[in-house]
């Protein structure tokens, strides 16, 4: 365990972005997350990400996006309809399958050497998903709510920097073109543009 009195506000704030991008990109959405989201928790969290330069046009897309969103269960509906077709396969090929090993494969195949590499990192770490995920291991939300647990451990920032650089920067630079191809909404789009600039800000700033 760790003690949070010894976890800097920086630390707190890189931990709860992966994990708000984790539950985006693992579960649909539903009207208290969007609430949370135009004026609530999560919405303090972007307006502090729109303060850093690294973030701020990211953040600008996706609280555009927001605000311009109805909360009724028709305009929910349409966001699930969204997310099943990009990320649960009913798009088929316009989708963005949301594991690490399609782009590591060059989205021939979802079986790669990379999955048992991060599940021997998760075991490491003695950090693994939730019991009730079912997702491989691969998965991003698996690999992006690792990466928020590992913020929040002081002594692990070269670990996270390394985990970032191995498993998530290449998945993610994939991951956000095929979502601009196939997103016409914008909203996950917006979400993988956030992940990509963070990513690469953490990888310039991790020691």
């Amino acid at each position: 365990m760790y003690d949070l009195t010894d976890i800097t506000t920086e630390n707190l704030s890189r931990a709860a972005t992966y994990r708000f991008l984790a539950g985006v990109f693992g579960t649909e959405v539903n009207a208290t997350f969007l609430q949370s989201a135009t004026s609530g928790e999560l919405r303090q969290l972007l307006d502090d990400l729109q303060c850093e330069a690294d973030l701020k046009d990211a953040v600008d897309l996706l609280k555009f996006n927001l605000d311009q969103r109805s909360h009724d269960a028709s305009a929910i509906m349409d966001l699930r309809v969204i997310f099943s077709s990009l990320f649960l396969g009913a798009g088929g090929r316009k989708s963005a399958p949301p594991y690490a090993s399609y782009y590591a494969t060059e989205k021939t195949s979802l079986s790669h050497a990379c999955v048992a590499e991060i599940e021997t990192t998760y075991r490491k770490h003695q950090l693994a998903p939730h019991q009730n995920f079912s997702e491989p291991a691969d998965h991003i939300a698996a690999m992006l709510s690792f990466c928020s647990e590992l913020a929040l451990q002081p002594t692990q920032q070269a670990e996270l920097k390394a985990f970032l650089q191995t498993h998530l920067k290449t998945f993610s630079q994939g991951f956000s073109e095929d979502c601009s191809s196939y997103d016409k909404d914008g909203f996950y789009l917006a979400c993988a543009n956030l992940l990509r600039a963070l990513i690469e800000r953490d990888l310039s700033t991790l020691h």
